[in-house]
């Protein structure tokens, strides 16, 4: 299964780049966070990941190949690191579901940013983009 884990690699390529992560460590995107933000704002939880484990936060992402990973594997990591970050697990299944989704169309080694509502693939020439399913509320006024 394709995973996105927290990489040092390109940071300090972008001007607001920020890395506060432990290498290699799972990350997901702030859902939570996004929903308290008007569409001007420029929070790091608008375009960044938090770690799992630590909870720090990243502008980019690596696509890892982790064999041994499930869904419900996925699904057990995110539903704790919501609990932590924000002190419940609602929308742990859709994020789960669509970081499956995301990765699972991404090369392993891509290393990719989030801005907002697309995500981009920092590590290609061609830097394709890919939008972001919305949990429920407007992002950006995007959806």
């Amino acid at each position: 299964m394709h995973v996105f884990v927290a990489t040092s690699q390109t940071q300090g390529s972008q001007p607001d780049d920020h890395y506060c992560c432990l290498d290699g460590e799972l990350v997901i995107w702030d859902t939570p966070g996004d929903a308290q933000h008007e569409s001007g704002d420029n929070c790091e939880c608008l375009t960044g990941f938090f770690g799992a484990y630590s909870g720090g936060r990243s502008t980019t992402a690596l696509v890892a190949d982790d064999p041994g990973m499930t869904e419900e594997d996925l699904l057990q990591i995110v539903r704790q690191a919501l609990i932590e970050e924000t002190g419940g697990a609602e929308g742990a299944e859709t994020i789960t579901r669509t970081l499956a989704d995301l990765a699972a169309r991404l090369d392993p080694g891509d290393i990719v940013d989030r801005d907002r509502t697309k995500l981009v693939r920092r590590s290609s020439a061609n830097e394709a983009t890919f939008p972001l399913v919305p949990f429920g509320f407007e992002a950006g006024g995007a959806r």
